[in-house]
């Protein structure tokens, strides 16, 4: 519900953990929205607090958001933009803001990305790497422009997955200038990668990922329910609750050791306008 001081809370059930944190231990999770993805970044609380560990919800200062909930703090840092050089500068702030927290490991999402498993895998903590979603670019009018010289073809989306040691790294560069976006691919997924050149910080596909427009189409919600079967659970991307509901039957499949057809494509929530905007 909005409230008149300028950022709009969402007020969600109280969910009963009766757990100490220790599910995964040293870790803080981190989701990166602005107000308009307020309904989705709600929806999704049970998936960020399933992990047993503190979350931070971080927004721009010119769109903030914050969720009511225990174990979830609300900061805010840069500005509001989807694609640009305001969007990548504001990435870097929300980084720099979970360097400012006690956990050595943190799990960071955007406003549409999931796990959908309670415990982090544990490969994720045994190298010091981005680990990420990532997204080889083989599309044939980009092989010439797009990319800068000795730039790989390639995006990082999310959810990411990085400890303090790397976000460190990754930050050094551009700690005084930050890096300029590339015109031509103006988007966080690939600022990642800019990041992680500069810094030469290495970076690792998630074995058990999946991302695609779950929540737009059916062949790729049915792909996506097909790799949660075979146990993907870090997830890109959802666009309501509906759809990592929908993800959360296939994970019962696959821990089950039963597999089953996809159903019928979750019909979307409804944007708001500030979403459609």
């Amino acid at each position: 519900m909005a409230e008149n001081t300028g950022i709009q809370r969402w007020e969600t059930p109280k969910l009963e953990s009766g757990h100490e944190m220790s599910l995964n231990p040293n870790t803080r999770v981190a989701v990166c929205c602005y107000a308009g993805d307020g309904p989705q970044v709600s929806g999704a609380v049970p998936l960020l607090v399933h992990h047993e560990c503190p979350v931070v919800i971080l927004s721009p200062t010119d769109s903030m958001f914050a969720i009511d909930h225990p174990g979830i703090e609300n900061k805010c840092g840069g500005l509001r933009q989807y694609t640009g050089q305001l969007s990548l500068d504001r990435q870097r702030e929300h980084m720099r803001i979970l360097l400012e927290y006690p956990e050595d490991f943190f799990l960071m999402h955007d406003a549409d990305s999931v796990c959908l498993s309670p415990k982090i895998p544990d490969y994720l903590y045994t190298k010091d790497v981005l680990w990420s979603n990532l997204v080889h670019d083989s599309m044939r009018e980009r092989a010439q422009g797009f990319y800068m010289d000795g730039f790989p073809r390639l995006a990082f989306q999310p959810p990411y997955f990085l400890s303090r040691k790397t976000i460190e790294r990754l930050l050094a560069p551009v700690a005084v200038e930050n890096i300029s976006m590339n015109p031509t691919l103006p988007f966080i997924d690939h600022y990642m990668v800019q990041l992680a050149v500069k810094a030469g910080v290495p970076w690792e596909n998630f074995t058990d990922g999946f991302t695609g427009p779950i929540s737009g189409d059916y062949p790729s919600f049915k792909r996506a329910w097909d790799a949660v079967q075979r146990g993907a659970v870090m997830i890109h991307s959802v666009k309501a609750p509906e759809s990592w509901q929908a993800l959360m039957t296939a994970r019962s499949n696959y821990l089950a050791g039963r597999c089953t057809a996809a159903p019928p494509m979750p019909k979307l929530m409804h944007w708001t306008r500030e979403q459609s905007d």
